[in-house]
């Protein structure tokens, strides 16, 4: 059951071996976005609940 306001990123296998072929550099980039992404996203309080699950 997905729940209310949630969001995921839901990648092909094609998508992922794209990913292979990217520098390290273009990483790092798309790491980068992802995190402002889900900084504008969330807010502070479920920010801090989210990194203390990943810890």
């Amino acid at each position: 059951m997905k729940k209310k306001n949630s969001f995921a990123l839901t990648m092909t296998r094609d998508k992922i071996r794209q990913s292979y072929k990217l520098s390290p550099v273009e990483k790092l980039n798309w790491l980068e976005e992802a995190n402002e992404f889900i900084d504008k996203a969330l807010s502070p309080e479920k920010r801090r609940i989210w990194m203390e699950n990943f810890r």
